[in-house]
């Protein structure tokens, strides 16, 4: 169960290590994995001074990887430290997402995740990786409870959360918003 409703889905890959420390990685057959990124809500932007958690609402654009994490934490008692996103494709395979800053590469070879630069808590933030999977299953609750109770509403295009959700298939001006 996730958010308070049934789960379903395939994990690619789970590694565990000798302190029960688990990572859960979703292959993604494709060059780069930038848009995976993950960095701390909580640090604030130095020119606005605001942060991404001052939205109420906020969510990160891409959730598979934390959602799986979260439900191994439940289902197999394991102390999950990274949710993360593989590129298979490419010069360079890449790994993204979000990660405790203990299992950030420290030193090329060092057995912890290669290439992570940022980490939670990240520097000068206060979201450790526990905290990020609450808030995240918070969230999706809450957009899931709304769409039970039949609020299925477009995304105001102006907001962040647009910016972060464009794709290809909705193009702004395309569609007229409509209130109903």
């Amino acid at each position: 169960e996730y958010a308070g409703w049934p789960l379903g889905g395939r994990i690619d890959r789970v590694d565990v290590d000798a302190e029960n420390r688990a990572v859960v990685i979703d292959y993604k057959h494709r060059t780069g994995v930038e848009e995976f990124k993950l960095a701390d809500p909580t640090v604030r932007d130095e020119e606005s001074g605001t942060a991404p958690i001052d939205d109420p609402r906020w969510l990160p654009p891409h959730t598979q990887t934390l959602i799986y994490a979260q439900a191994m934490r439940r289902a197999l008692d394991l102390d999950t430290r990274a949710a993360l996103y593989f590129s298979t494709k490419g010069g360079k395979p890449a790994l993204r997402g979000a990660a405790s800053a203990e299992l950030l590469e420290e030193e090329r070879g060092d057995g912890r995740i290669p290439g992570l630069k940022k980490g939670f808590p990240g520097e000068g933030g206060s979201m450790d990786f526990d905290a990020l999977l609450d808030r995240v299953e918070t969230g999706i609750a809450e957009r899931l409870r709304e769409l039970e109770a039949g609020n299925v509403a477009a995304v105001d295009p102006t907001s962040a959360q647009a910016a972060h959700a464009r794709c290809s298939y909705n193009h702004e001006g395309t569609f007229v918003r409509r209130d109903v």
